[in-house]
């Protein structure tokens, strides 16, 4: 299906749920650096991104509520389907890189 969220579109195949698993946890896992001094203010549809569907506001993937205290909701199925595609492209580009070299 295709998922347009401002002005970007995405093609998302989505497969069976994963009930078992939260993308935001695994995100976390892999440590990655998302906002803060010299970085970008989260996107919608960009890197994962998601918007609020209660209030509007964009969400680092790492999230899995909103961050305005205010709203706090729950992340909705088609933000956890943009971070589950986030994480499902890293985790396959991470496949696919060359082993390092080591040398002696």
């Amino acid at each position: 299906s295709l998922l347009h969220d401002g002005p970007y579109a995405f093609e998302l195949r989505l497969g069976p749920p994963r009930p078992d698993s939260d993308p935001s946890e695994e995100l976390r896992k892999l440590n990655l650096p998302d906002g803060g001094p010299g970085r970008s203010a989260p996107r919608a549809g960009v890197d994962g991104c998601w918007r609020c569907g209660c209030c509007g506001s964009a969400n680092y993937p790492r999230r899995s509520t909103c961050f305005r205290s205010a709203c706090g909701s729950s992340r909705d199925a088609r933000g956890t389907a943009l971070v589950q595609a986030y994480l499902d492209r890293l985790q396959s580009s991470s496949d696919s890189a060359p082993a390092s070299k080591t040398t002696e």
